[in-house]
């Protein structure tokens, strides 16, 4: 078979071709890097403000250009009035007509009350009932218009009060000083005055007196 001569001069081109695109230059097997590219972005930044411009306002929490200024505070001023206390609260003694026994009353603010009864004896002007003979405790109360109630129980007895008398606390009267008198009280000094006992013991307290002295 005869090969056409333009056949011949196609392949050799296309040899001649495929040998440029492999020797040619910059064609060493690696590819090319491609050149990166830049790209701009541009942003708005608002500054911060800054002192003098800005002034913390707690009430909208955010900055002012004025200086907060809180709103006056209202001041309620209360005067406290301390209630006097009561003028029960004394210890009270009563010396008998015998000019030798008595009792005594010590009453406490919370409501409590102390009961002595024995020997009376005198120090430095102040009577006192130092070995009592009998004692006890109880409550009193306040019943309004200088009424007292006093309940006491004689120590060892816990059953009824030994003691229940409606007190009033009078003021003072000629040389008699403020006193507790109760019915009892009242009694004793009625028949010393009529058998004349009262005349035979002037100095002789016969009403519960407030003691000189509240200490025991």
């Amino acid at each position: 078979m005869k090969i056409s001569p333009v056949l011949i001069l196609l392949i050799a081109c296309i040899v001649v071709i495929l040998a440029a695109g492999c020797t040619g230059t910059g064609s060493s097997g690696t590819p090319a890097t491609p050149t990166p590219q830049v790209i701009y972005v541009t942003v708005t930044v608002t500054p911060a403000p800054t002192a003098p411009n800005c002034y913390w306002n707690p009430q909208t929490m955010s900055c002012s250009s004025q200086p907060y200024t809180a709103p006056p505070t209202m001041v309620v001023v209360t005067t406290a009035t301390t209630a006097a206390p009561d003028p029960i609260l004394h210890r009270w003694i009563r010396q008998n007509a015998d000019g030798v026994t008595g009792y005594e009353f010590q009453f406490y603010p919370d409501g409590t009350v102390i009961y002595k009864a024995g020997n009376i004896v005198t120090v430095s002007g102040n009577v006192k009932i130092p070995s009592p003979t009998v004692s006890g405790s109880g409550t009193w109360s306040a019943l309004g218009n200088a009424h007292y109630l006093v309940k006491v129980s004689y120590a060892g007895n816990s059953g009824a009060p030994d003691i229940i008398r409606d007190y009033t606390l009078d003021p003072q009267y000629a040389t008699l000083p403020q006193h507790l008198i109760s019915s009892y009280e009242q009694a004793d000094v009625d028949a010393a005055t009529t058998n004349g006992t009262i005349h035979s013991y002037a100095t002789d307290v016969f009403y519960l007196e407030q003691a000189p002295q509240d200490s025991e």
